[in-house]
């Protein structure tokens, strides 16, 4: 939060007076810039300087972020109790069965009885050291970035946990994630697209080629496409934008399409209430 230190400012204007004659009044008051915004506060019985002053005051200790009571100690949690409790706090989560393959393996490399604050940012350091200079088994070439990314993410994401929810951890360490390079982008040629189409027409199923069309012109992903299928009295087209379900936060979401398109895609839907791929 940044605030200045403000200013005591007056204002004047002229309002009914006794027998309904014109005064000319003032009030006292302050200006202050709060996170870049100008803010102004008049009061009418602000009579003085020294008012507006102490306005000023109660105004600024009103926004003073309040500070917590700094702990001296926290309980001994060790990190095989942490992941525990992560895992039941997670239970719903879609791929919880990665996130307890990672922490077997941090469990591993750490020591299930390792107490949290004993993992140092230069412990983790080290760790993110060996795992960049490790090769696959598999391809027996150097492990991939999002390889040394992930379980640090989730180890991040886990001390931080309990620091601020479980209030088992006093500060939480720095981990430098690496920088991750951008995943190759492919562009259909004309003709790769047409090929693509008959091929998709050819088909024995009726839902390939409409599938394949939305996912060309709205730029959605597989689960996308095949939601916005399922859902077909919700898929319906809205102006120029077609609404269908999120695969990941399963929230609605919409996309432009392009109306010939689309209008070519719909004349091919099987009028059938079936749902593809059942």
């Amino acid at each position: 939060m940044r605030m200045s230190a403000g200013k005591i400012i007056t204002r004047d204007w002229w309002g009914p007076g006794i027998k309904k004659r014109p005064v000319k009044k003032w009030a006292f008051g302050f200006s202050v810039q709060h996170n870049r915004k100008q803010v102004r506060r008049f009061k009418s019985e602000w009579k003085t300087a020294e008012d507006a002053a102490k306005g000023l005051a109660a105004f600024q200790l009103g926004l003073a972020p309040k500070t917590e009571p700094a702990r001296s100690s926290c309980p001994k949690f060790t990190l095989g109790q942490a992941a525990g409790r992560y895992l039941e706090m997670k239970a719903r989560k879609k791929s919880i069965r990665e996130d307890r393959r990672i922490l077997e393996v941090l469990q591993r490399e750490f020591g299930a009885d390792t107490a949290l604050s004993d993992l140092t940012a230069s412990r983790i350091s080290a760790y993110k050291a060996k795992r960049l200079a490790a090769v696959s088994r598999q391809s027996g070439i150097g492990l991939s970035t999002a390889s040394v990314n992930r379980p640090l993410a989730l180890l991040r994401h886990l001390l931080r946990l309990a620091h601020e929810e479980w209030e088992l951890l006093l500060t939480v360490p720095r981990i430098r994630l690496e920088k991750e390079p951008q995943g190759r982008i492919r562009w259909l040629e004309p003709d790769e697209e047409q090929r693509l189409l008959e091929a998709c027409l050819a088909s024995p199923s009726p839902w390939v080629y409409p599938i394949t069309m939305i996912a060309l012109e709205s730029g959605c992903r597989r689960g996308d496409g095949r939601s916005s299928m399922t859902s077909w009295p919700d898929s319906r087209v809205r102006g120029k934008a077609g609404c269908g379900r999120s695969g990941r936060s399963g929230r609605p979401s919409s996309r432009p399409w392009w109306r010939p398109s689309w209008m070519t895609s719909t004349s091919t839907i099987p009028a059938t209430t079936s749902r593809p791929g059942s």
